[in-house]
């Protein structure tokens, strides 16, 4: 059932978020360096005139491209360096949220509520790990359910007065439990 909510919080996991705005930003501005830097070199043996505010200037292209060239990378690298961390952090929350998501789920399974549905998002990435998680999490829920039947059993059986039947339903529960339990392996 999809829940119908206006997201309030942009950032889920800020550190998380945060490098990887960051780490794209930092790539754009890398590859814009780069590419000056390219562009520079490559026209490092050519000469240029430029004809600029009735003054006319004859030099080697680096020299006359610099200060054009600064100009344009700053106008560049502001504002689609602006929208490319605001993409970045729209996208983020398709890994932040599912990663806030199974927090929640084990912090609730490590306090003792087990048996639920990991709920993700259809364009979340973790979508084979939230089925998992809900396997792993309805398999204890169903396990604890059958050890507290047996539990229920285990106190019937105390009322019984026939010594004989209560031999038999303990003998059973006890093999019940064995078999429950079995499942299981407990790796140290």
């Amino acid at each position: 059932m999809a829940r119908n909510y206006k997201r309030r919080n942009f950032f889920i996991n800020k550190r998380l978020q945060g490098k990887m705005m960051f780490q794209v930003y930092l790539l754009l501005a890398v590859g814009l360096v780069l590419f000056s830097g390219l562009l520079l070199y490559f026209t490092s043996d050519s000469l240029t005139i430029v004809y600029q505010n009735n003054d006319l200037q004859v030099g080697k292209t680096p020299l006359l491209f610099v200060h054009e060239l600064l100009k344009a990378s700053w106008i560049l690298l502001i504002p689609i360096g602006l929208l490319v961390v605001l993409w970045v952090l729209l996208q983020s929350h398709r890994t932040a949220g599912p990663l806030y998501k199974f927090e929640m789920v084990l912090d609730a399974m490590i306090s003792g509520r087990i048996g639920g549905i990991v709920y993700v998002r259809k364009k979340d990435e973790g979508q084979e790990l939230a089925k998992k998680l809900t396997v792993l999490n309805r398999k204890l829920g169903d396990t604890f359910s059958h050890l507290q039947s047996l539990n229920d059993e285990l106190e019937l059986c105390t009322s019984e007065q026939d010594l004989s039947v209560l031999q038999q339903r303990m003998q059973t529960v006890h093999k019940e439990i064995q078999t429950t339990l079995e499942t299981y392996t407990i790796e140290e």
